[in-house]
This record gives structure tokens, sequence and C-alpha cells, in this order.
């Protein structure tokens, strides 16, 4: 009788082995995939890619996080995740984007900045992260003070402010002169600006003052000068804020400085990593790392 397997046997054992060596191949991405698919079905639980690098040295890019989502109370040092209100002339943004900042300061809170320095209520702030400032953004570009929160103002990227973080409740003086200050922030709140002769009407009516509606908070990226954060596009209100990090649950580079400009741009054809680049530099020491 021949030795060999039967012809079933063989196909059994050759699917089993193939299984089995999918499964060694897949085993390193297993946080990858679990938790991709825990911050699809589980309540309370969010994923999230990093696509800049503008939270270093919290986060890289490349990062993938965990995030717990609901209602949350920001405090001075605590990293947040936000829906974008939009840039600074924008009601609302072209597209939903989620962002990823540092609270460094709260409703009622006066924040200034000199020379990069940051003072809340007149106090140097002391990060609850390592800030960075990357060399290649050195110097701001061109017509930075143009581009800045609030329009009109010109603050500079390193010497914004000062200026009170809009609190519920307070009343700010408005006037035909002085509305172009506030009017993104008024709409954001749902209401409707016009400039009629001299007067500022909100909802179709005269006014000389107006109410704010909600407590805002004041957010940076760790990255100090490669950050698009409240310098440039205003207050976060304290119902945007849809979560906060956790921890890293997978971590590779998706860029490398190739042109030696002192930046990995993902979006550079040149600079951006192929899929086995990536894998052959997964940081695995970032692995399940907590984020401050």
């Amino acid at each position: 009788m021949p030795s060999g397997l039967s012809a079933p046997r063989r196909r059994f054992r050759v699917r089993y082995l193939v299984l089995g060596g999918a499964l060694l191949v897949l085993l390193p991405f297993s946080p990858l995939l679990v938790f991709g698919i825990a911050g699809l079905i589980l309540p309370g639980v969010r994923t999230y890619s990093i696509p800049t690098s503008a939270m270093e040295s919290s986060l890289f890019l490349g990062d993938y996080i965990v995030a717990s989502s609901g209602s949350i109370m920001p405090a001075r040092g605590m990293s947040i995740i936000l829906e974008f209100p939009g840039n600074r002339d924008q009601t609302e943004p072209d597209l939903p984007q989620h962002y990823i900042e540092r609270c460094v300061a709260i409703a009622g809170d006066t924040v200034d900045i000199r020379n990069s320095v940051v003072r809340v209520n007149g106090v140097i702030e002391q990060p609850a992260a390592p800030v960075t400032f990357a060399p290649a953004f050195a110097a701001p570009t061109e017509n930075d003070a143009a581009r800045t929160f609030p329009k009109g103002l010109g603050f500079p990227r390193d010497n914004w402010g000062p200026m009170r973080v809009p609190k519920k409740g307070d009343v700010i003086p408005i006037e035909s002169g002085a509305i172009a200050l506030y009017q993104t922030f008024i709409r954001r709140e749902g209401h409707t600006v016009e400039i009629v002769g001299a007067a500022v009407h909100i909802d179709g009516q005269p006014a000389s003052s107006y109410r704010v509606e909600q407590d805002y908070c004041f957010g940076l990226g760790d990255n100090r000068w490669n950050s698009s954060d409240s310098r440039y596009w205003g207050f976060i209100p304290y119902d945007a804020i849809i979560g906060t990090p956790s921890f890293v649950y997978w971590s590779w580079p998706t860029a490398v400085d190739r042109n030696n400009d002192r930046l990995a741009n993902p979006y550079d054809p040149a600079e951006s990593l192929s899929l086995w680049e990536r894998i052959g530099a997964i940081r695995w020491g970032r692995m399940f790392r907590s984020i401050e």
C-alpha cells in the first residue's frame, strides 16, 4: 500500500501550515490589529494615528494611540483631543478633523507668550512634558503675524498676547472698529454678525457688547515652532474636547529626512517610507507607553 498521505490529508496539512505561517507573520502587528478593532467597537475607546510632529516629544509622527472618549473637563497641562473648529476666519472647518493639543490655560486665565516663554496668569508655564523647538522652523513664515489669532492684533508666533481666555458669562465690549477681533468667535457660538453703518448688529439687533456663552481653553503643540494651535485659529470650546490620549499601542516612522533640511516630510514622496522600511524601523520601545 502507498505510504504517502492521501490528497485530502495533504491539503489539510498544507492549509494549517499556511495559516500558522500567516499568524507568525502577523504576530508583531497584533497590537495594530487588536487595538484598531477595539477603537471601532468598544464604547469610550477611540484610536488615532499621529500625522504630524506638532506634539513631539510626547507624540511622534507615526504613533498610533488609544484615547478615552467622552465629556472631558480640561486642566492645565492635559493633552486633549478636539474637533478642529476651523481656521482663524472660518466659522467651521472645510472638513471634520481631530487635533491633539496641550491645554496650557483654562477659562478665565490670561495667556502671555514672550520670546517663546509661556506665562499663564503671570506665572511661567511648567510643561507637563518636554517642550521642543524644531530647528527647521526657527524662523517664522513670511507674514506670520498677519496669520495669527485674533485677526487684526498682529501677535507674532513667539510673542503672543497677553489675552484672556474667554469664560462663560464674560462680557466683551464691541464696536465696529474692533469687531474683526471677535466676529468669528461670536459666529462660532451660533450668531450672525453684521456691520450696519457704524454699528455692530448681532442676530439683527444693534449691540455694544457680547456675553460669552461657553467656557474655553487655550491649546499649544509641544513642538512650539511646528504647530498649528490656538495662536493661529483661536480658543477651544470645552464642548469641542472629545477625549484625552492614554497610551501608544503602535509606532513606526513614516518618513525620513533625506534632503538634510532637518524635517522628515511624510507628504513628500521622496521622504515617505515604504511598508518594508517602516517594518524594519518599528519603534518597539514606544509600545504601550503612557502619554503625559
